[in-house]
């Protein structure tokens, strides 16, 4: 019988142990196997000499060097898989036990990464985890260090934005988890893919885990924005009177950015009430961009690679997110962030949101309960009667191993048990963090659902997903968002008219896919972009395009 065979479920602890327990089993056999028999006391017949018994082998264990040969964890579920093929390698490699495995975060995700999430893992294995925080403005830098340092110093990486996969594998830093021999998606099955019993979803598994139509790593977040709203102040009869008598409808949740604008001009009430939130500032701004930009069915380049974001379309949608910040958002969103935004919504200084899902969780924990709601973010209506929402992927998450990490065993180990359904679960309910449930389990799960304020909140979360709008998953990605988050700010702060903006990064795009290679490049839009935009949400995809 094999070693993996002899591990049964949720014995992983005894593992180390198991052979021991063998070869003192097969010893004690020998030993009574030798003892003789009483002889026969007749004196007539002479004694019987004593059989030699057979030698009783000793059985040994697979040798694995983990260079060429590797064993396959045994165990149902991936955490199973994931502490047992810890123990074996420790088991191997004496010398690693005790080890501190380094995980990054980033700012405001420290809440994921308690000893709590792990203690099943380093309980049984010896193993230690240790979470390093590296800030936003150092990811890139700091991760395209480690490309070239090769250090080792990280075992795993947290990447935010998730569409910078393709520029980190292209710099060499992403362990394959399919590379042979040692081939660790197959020997673990950590569900990362479309594959059951639960997976992440299929947009998510096509536009972020994969680059290229092949797989790297798992997103761990979900980051889908949707339209979150004041139901104390959209149900109060007194505003809904008002509302009616000077727009002629009801007021509702929004369906279409035309009502969203409405409904932002109604609410804001300086100082103390605005309609909404834009970002302004630089890396944040580019998301609200994007979002108008998909959901009037304007890709960020045709199939040959040619900028769309400078087309009518594309400039109309820079001029309404102008017109928002001007007219409709508190000045303090020219320079804060998410927090800040959070603190206002919370507060009721903001009728609506467009946000992560982590803002309802923020609000749960805060006792607002039903005050909060949340709907698909607007759209634009096609003409023939339907509306084209479009839920972006809002600076999400996602986890690799690095490809240098000193134990490249123990880090898939770890990144299996903590992308494992029922841990992950536990994870992204945690109300210190903002990271958001990512498997299609996780949105029937009844603590999910707890500390996201119910079911009727995770169904329109999953609703999301016929929408989504994956991003500029390429590996010159970095460099597009770079040219666009700045012209994005000029014209947003009023240094820059919307089409010289738009324009302006137009010509930067240009160049940057000239130097890089137009083929290549079209090559990786494919995948998941124009013409099939098989990373876009099913029901979007269909309508990805701006004369519908």
């Amino acid at each position: 019988m094999s070693e993996e065979k002899k591990v049964s479920r949720r014995r992983y602890v005894a593992y180390a142990g198991a052979g021991v327990v063998i070869v003192a089993a097969a010893a004690a056999g020998g030993y009574y196997a030798t003892r003789k028999p009483t002889p026969t006391p007749t004196p007539t017949v002479p004694a019987t000499p004593t059989p030699k018994p057979t030698p009783t082998p000793t059985p040994t264990k697979p040798k694995y060097d983990y260079k060429t040969t590797f064993p396959t964890p045994p165990g149902e579920t991936p955490k199973e898989r994931a502490i047992n093929g810890a123990l074996m390698y420790l088991e191997a490699f004496p010398e690693a036990k005790g080890v501190t495995l380094v995980m990054t975060g980033t700012p405001g995700s420290e809440g994921h990464f308690k000893p709590e999430y792990f203690k099943e893992f380093t309980d049984a294995t010896g193993l230690k985890v240790k979470e390093v925080t590296i800030d936003w403005g150092d990811i890139v830098p700091k991760m395209t260090a480690e490309s070239v340092e090769k250090s080792g110093a990280y075992d795993t990486f947290l990447l935010c934005p998730q569409h910078y996969l393709g520029y980190f594998v292209e710099k060499g830093l992403i362990l394959d988890p399919e590379a042979s021999p040692a081939n660790y998606y197959q020997r673990y099955q950590p569900q990362w893919k479309d594959e059951p019993p639960c997976p992440p979803p299929p947009a998510f598994y096509r536009g972020i885990n994969c680059y290229k139509g092949k797989l790297w790593g798992c997103v761990y977040d979900y980051d889908l924005w949707t339209l979150h709203y004041r139901a104390d102040l959209f149900e109060d009869p007194k505003e809904q009177k008002k509302f009616y008598d000077k727009y002629g409808y009801e007021l509702r949740p929004p369906r279409t950015w035309k009502e969203y604008d409405d409904i932002a001009e109604f609410f804001t009430r300086p100082p103390d009430l605005y309609g909404t939130w834009v970002y302004v500032p630089l890396f944040w701004n580019r998301r609200n961009y994007k979002q108008i930009l998909a959901s009037r069915g304007v890709d960020y380049f045709d199939e040959n690679m040619v900028p769309q974001i400078d087309s009518p379309a594309g400039i109309e949608a820079m001029e309404k997110l102008k017109w928002r910040v001007d007219n409709v958002c508190p000045p303090e969103a020219m320079t804060a962030i998410w927090d800040t935004a959070y603190d206002f919504f919370a507060k009721g200084k903001l009728a609506m949101e467009m946000a992560w899902a982590s803002l309802k969780k923020y609000c749960e924990a805060m006792g607002l309960g039903e005050k909060v709601k949340n709907v698909p973010t607007p759209g634009v209506p096609t003409k023939d009667g339907r509306v084209r929402h479009a839920s972006m992927i809002g600076e999400s998450h996602m986890v690799f191993v690095n490809k240098y990490s000193k134990h490249p065993e123990l880090a898939f180990a770890l990144l299996t048990y903590y992308t494992d359904p029922e841990v992950s679960a536990k994870v992204v309910c945690d109300p210190a963090g903002f990271l958001e449930p990512f498997r299609v389990c996780h949105f029937d799960d009844p603590l999910v659902q707890k500390s996201y304020g119910g079911k009727y909140y995770t169904d329109v979360l999953k609703e999301a997903f016929d929408y989504v709008v994956p991003d500029i998953n390429l590996a010159t990605a970095p460099e597009y968002d770079d040219v666009l988050t700045k012209h994005v700010n000029a014209v947003l702060t009023g240094a820059e008219s919307p089409k010289e903006g738009m324009r302006a990064v137009h010509d930067a795009w240009e160049e940057i896919t000239e130097r890089y290679g137009r083929d290549k490049l079209i090559e990786q839009l494919r995948t998941w972009g124009p013409p099939d935009h098989k990373g876009y949400g099913p029901k979007l995809a269909p309508l990805m395009n701006p004369d519908l």
